[in-house]
């Protein structure tokens, strides 16, 4: 009977270290959620809902999956629409900030020059100038 105690915990312990590891189907579902709403004021706590986990675990997780925190995915991927946008359009760049999910041109622009080095404006100019 000892001996059968002993498979259980080992078994439970090896089931609890598989649970702790989010499934591929995770991330796709919280990848999905975002891209569909990056443009909206999303928060870790609306994604964790989505996929039906805690914040924290999710963000453990999705940082363990992503190699970054969800705040910082989320704000590169608005960066990335951004500088589309940029290129593509001439859409005001107050409009591309706020299309992008930013929620005011300053934290857009100070967010832009802390993560691709120029201003939004010198940016597009440079690309148009490539052209």
């Amino acid at each position: 009977q000892l001996l059968v105690e002993q498979l259980i915990i080992l078994a439970l312990r090896e089931i609890k270290k598989d649970a702790l590891v989010p499934p591929q189907a995770f991330i796709n579902r919280a990848l999905g959620y975002l891209y569909s709403h990056f443009g909206e004021s999303v928060t870790v706590g609306d994604a964790a809902a989505y996929v039906g986990y805690t914040p924290n675990y999710f963000n453990t997780c999705f940082r363990q999956q992503m190699g970054m925190p969800f705040g910082e995915y989320l704000q590169q991927m608005r960066l990335n629409y951004a500088k589309n946008l940029l290129r593509s359009s001439q859409m005001p760049i107050t409009e591309v900030a706020y299309e992008s999910g930013f929620g005011s041109l300053s934290y857009f622009s100070r967010c832009f020059r802390e993560n691709i080095g120029i201003s939004p404006q010198d940016y597009r100019k440079q690309y148009l100038e490539k052209d």
